[in-house]
């Protein structure tokens, strides 16, 4: 149990960097998120949930800058092929399950764990904005 915390903590924090962020949604987080939200655990819930929003975050600031980058072909090439990638982390979240243990743990949550509420709705509100932006074709 103290390696999954030690892990889930580590890349809560690690994955604000762009190439950590990469290399974790070329792994595949969706299935992994799904399942630490689904045990209940909640010091695994809570990393597992900071994690999931950081990593969302990265997706947001990506798309961003994708829609904000330069006229230089190069790197808007490079902006949307980062983009391309971050956007799969919504995609991935929604594919593992996410938002099903998303809905069941606000229920849960709500009452004895005001942090833990105020955290997954955070996550789910961001979730919510990635799916927005993708649906609206903002992302290449």
């Amino acid at each position: 149990m103290s390696t999954a915390r030690a892990a889930l903590g580590t890349l809560a924090v690690a994955v604000d960097d762009p190439e950590v962020a990469e290399a974790v949604l070329v792994e595949g987080v969706g299935t992994m998120l799904g399942d630490v939200l689904a045990s209940g655990n909640t010091d695994l819930v809570h990393r597992a949930l900071v994690f999931a929003l950081s990593l969302l975050e990265q997706e947001q600031r990506h798309d961003k800058s994708a829609a904000n980058s330069s006229a230089d072909s190069n790197k808007t090439k490079d902006a949307s092929s980062q983009a391309r990638l971050h956007s799969t982390a919504s995609k991935q979240m929604i594919e593992g399950g996410v938002v099903a243990s998303l809905s069941s743990l606000v229920e849960a949550y709500r009452d004895s764990e005001p942090a833990l509420f105020n955290l997954v709705r955070q996550v789910t509100g961001t979730l919510a904005a990635c799916q927005s932006v993708a649906a609206a074709g903002e992302v290449v």
